[in-house]
Protein backbone atom coordinates (compact mmCIF):
# COMPACT_ATOMS: atom_id res chain seq x y z
CA UNK A 1 0.00 0.00 0.00
CA UNK A 2 3.05 2.36 0.42
CA UNK A 3 3.85 1.98 -3.01
CA UNK A 4 0.33 3.06 -4.23
CA UNK A 5 0.33 5.74 -1.91
CA UNK A 6 3.45 7.29 -3.48
CA UNK A 7 1.77 6.83 -6.90
CA UNK A 8 -0.97 8.66 -5.70
CA UNK A 9 0.60 11.33 -5.33
CA UNK A 10 1.95 11.93 -9.15
CA UNK A 11 -0.06 15.13 -10.41
CA UNK A 12 -1.07 12.82 -13.37
CA UNK A 13 -2.72 10.09 -10.94
CA UNK A 14 -3.88 12.81 -7.93
CA UNK A 15 -7.53 12.32 -6.85
CA UNK A 16 -8.17 9.61 -9.53
CA UNK A 17 -8.97 6.08 -8.49
CA UNK A 18 -6.65 3.64 -9.49
CA UNK A 19 -9.31 1.85 -11.81
CA UNK A 20 -8.83 5.33 -13.82
CA UNK A 21 -5.17 5.15 -14.28
CA UNK A 22 -3.93 5.04 -17.60
CA UNK A 23 -1.44 2.63 -19.03
CA UNK A 24 1.84 4.59 -18.16
CA UNK A 25 0.77 5.17 -14.43
CA UNK A 26 -0.10 1.26 -14.01
CA UNK A 27 2.89 -0.38 -16.13
CA UNK A 28 4.92 2.07 -13.79
CA UNK A 29 3.37 0.73 -10.34
CA UNK A 30 4.21 -2.62 -12.08
CA UNK A 31 7.94 -1.44 -12.91
CA UNK A 32 8.99 0.44 -9.66
CA UNK A 33 7.10 -2.44 -7.00
CA UNK A 34 8.00 -5.27 -8.86
CA UNK A 35 10.11 -7.26 -5.87
CA UNK A 36 7.20 -5.92 -3.54
CA UNK A 37 4.66 -7.32 -5.43
CA UNK A 38 5.15 -9.19 -8.44
CA UNK A 39 7.80 -11.06 -8.53
CA UNK A 40 6.29 -13.53 -6.34
CA UNK A 41 3.49 -14.63 -9.02
CA UNK A 42 5.55 -13.33 -12.52
CA UNK A 43 8.34 -14.24 -13.72
CA UNK A 44 11.10 -12.38 -15.59
CA UNK A 45 9.43 -12.99 -19.01
CA UNK A 46 6.68 -10.53 -17.84
CA UNK A 47 9.04 -8.07 -16.05
CA UNK A 48 10.57 -7.92 -19.86
CA UNK A 49 7.27 -7.50 -21.33
CA UNK A 50 6.60 -4.89 -18.71
CA UNK A 51 9.65 -3.35 -19.39
CA UNK A 52 9.06 -3.59 -23.82
CA UNK A 53 5.53 -1.84 -23.29
CA UNK A 54 6.96 0.84 -20.84
CA UNK A 55 10.01 1.63 -23.90
CA UNK A 56 6.66 1.61 -27.02
CA UNK A 57 4.58 3.85 -24.79
CA UNK A 58 7.69 6.70 -24.31
CA UNK A 59 8.79 6.42 -27.78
Amino acid sequence: MDAIRRFAEDPALVDRPMADWDASGLLRLMWETWNDVFRHILDFTERSLVSELRTWRNK
